[in-house]
């Protein structure tokens, strides 16, 4: 049993919609509340989750990685200079 504290909330609905919620809800044997909050939870959940751009971005680093493209900062050299010197490698 989940002990999270809930907040009660109010909120209005198109009567169509209303009523698909709660013949879903009937539909899966969950309460209305219960049917609605999962709808609200997983839809910020999916929020959160990393966009394909994202995703390939990651992927591209991790290829670079494996296949040796990696830069390193030179002895005494400062963040400015190392990454002027490799976005002109990038060009």
């Amino acid at each position: 049993m989940d002990a999270t504290l809930r907040q009660p909330a109010s909120f209005r609905f198109k009567s169509d919609l209303l009523e698909t919620l709660k013949a879903r809800a009937k539909a899966s044997n969950r309460s209305l509340n219960n049917f609605v909050e999962s709808i609200l939870q997983a839809a910020m959940e999916e929020d959160e989750q990393l966009s394909h751009a994202e995703l390939l971005s990651i992927q591209r680093g991790v290829d670079d990685i494996k296949n040796g493209r990696t830069y390193r900062m030179q002895e005494n050299e400062s963040l400015a200079d190392f990454l002027n010197r490799t976005t002109e490698c990038t060009k």
